[in-house]
């Protein structure tokens, strides 16, 4: 993370208009937190893939200072791969998607092409869109008209008006629907920007750096954040009232832990839904394996 942060920061120093990520990590950083709301106010176009297989969005998609891309397959249904929930902020194709690829082999280079899929082929296609975006309307016509830090809020809001729906479309986890270049070219621009920039446009937010709780609430998407409490005060052996103090000692270290550990994600997410679907009665204990734990962490648990 901290080479994508002067990534980022190279981006903003020689003025790029798109920025295209195809890579997260399981928790936030102050650091890339920081770069990429710099580079909103430069108003560069900062799209991010959503991950694969973990199902919460990763960071930094999961900021809203970015527009996070899940994938869909040509069947214009999403890819069971993607990462979803409400963090998504656009859906486009990335399933068995045709790539190059370079393998070493000894002291050769062999060259083939193969097909893939995940968010990063999603991510790709639609920052190109993007930069079409951007050639189409001219950069400077569109910064003449709202200023720098508006365009990226601009983009996002025909971004997701100017969408395909399929039937039967999941929009609480893959939000509108599949982008559509387009609709998006023929659609006209906006008479004023959201008010907020990005953050003015709906989405639930997940990105505070400091907030353990809400990070680990998103890491268990879709449950609820009452049941999360829950689940997480029953884990540590703490009273929920006292929850958040709990976590300004351990959370770094367990937000950490369930954004790496499949299992332990996969035992506290069943723990949380069973507990909202039959109630209290129903609450399962949650185990944790105690190898790569620090003795603080240890002690709680």
């Amino acid at each position: 993370m901290s080479r994508l942060v002067r990534a980022l920061r190279r981006a903003i120093d020689r003025r790029l208009d798109v920025m295209s990520i195809s890579l997260g990590g399981p928790v936030p950083s102050v650091a890339l937190h920081n770069a990429v709301r710099d580079a909103e106010v430069e108003g560069i176009l900062v799209l991010c893939a959503a991950g694969n297989q973990v199902r919460f969005v990763v960071f930094p998609a999961a900021f809203d200072e970015v527009i996070a891309v899940a994938a869909s397959r040509i069947s214009n249904d999403p890819w069971p791969g993607s990462c979803r929930g409400p963090a998504v902020d656009i859906t486009a194709p990335g399933a068995s998607v045709w790539r190059a690829r370079t393998e070493r082999q000894g002291s050769q280079q062999v060259f083939s092409v193969e097909r893939g899929s995940g968010t990063f082929y999603a991510v790709a296609a639609t920052a190109g869109i993007a930069a079409l975006w951007l050639s189409f309307h001219g950069r400077s016509a569109l910064v003449a008209k709202y200023g720098k830090n508006r365009i990226p809020a601009v983009f996002k809001q025909l971004l997701q008006q100017t969408c395909r729906t399929p039937p039967n479309w999941n929009t609480g986890d893959f939000n509108s629907g599949i982008v559509d270049a387009s609709a998006l070219l023929s659609a006209p621009l906006p008479a004023t920007p959201p008010a907020r920039g990005l953050r003015g446009i709906a989405r639930r937010t997940v990105s505070r750096d400091d907030g353990y709780l809400e990070v680990l609430v998103h890491q268990l998407t879709p449950a609820p954040v009452s049941e999360v409490v829950r689940a997480l005060s029953e884990l540590l052996h703490v009273e929920e009232r006292r929850l958040e103090s709990a976590l300004s000692e351990v959370g770094p270290e367990l937000v950490m832990h369930v954004g790496t550990d499949p299992a332990l994600r996969s035992r506290l997410l069943a723990a949380a839904m069973a507990s909202a679907a039959r109630g209290r009665a129903a609450r399962r204990r949650v185990r944790v394996s105690m190898q790569g734990v620090s003795r603080r962490l240890r002690r709680s648990l």
